[in-house]
């Protein structure tokens, strides 16, 4: 059974050397926001806040779409996708969510996963 870090290096066509994988934190659930430095791409059309996290280790971005209904309590969740630097170059906010959607697998968490962290696989819906 192959590993998220195994698919993640074959998406991103990195050599099995690359420093994402079992050493770095950025690839393994929970995530703490010190391991990264943020770049918010704003907000998209349902009210999510998009970033792009880059890892302070190994250089890895990573899309982070997060959604919270102000109004209910545990409503806060949160994805994160690999992304490539050309990927990286041309997102925008208002494309993040449909990006996330059709990844073979991110990552995904919060209050109303009642979750630090944990992979997802397609189909990934965002709700």
């Amino acid at each position: 059974m192959t590993t998220f870090v195994q698919r993640l290096k074959g998406f991103l066509g990195q050599a099995t050397a690359h420093p994402i994988g079992e050493a770095c934190g950025c690839a393994r659930p929970p995530f703490h926001h010190a391991q990264f430095e943020r770049a918010e791409l704003g907000e998209d059309p349902f009210h999510a806040d998009v970033a792009v996290d880059r890892c302070k280790r190994c250089g890895q971005s990573w899309l982070h779409y997060a959604l919270e209904d102000a109004e209910y309590s545990g409503s806060g969740r949160w994805w994160r996708a690999a992304l490539s630097p050309e990927q990286r170059a041309a997102l925008k906010a208002a494309e993040a969510r449909g990006f996330i959607e059709a990844q073979y697998a991110c990552f995904a968490g919060g209050s109303y996963f009642d979750s630090t962290g944990f992979e997802q696989r397609a189909p990934i819906r965002v709700a």
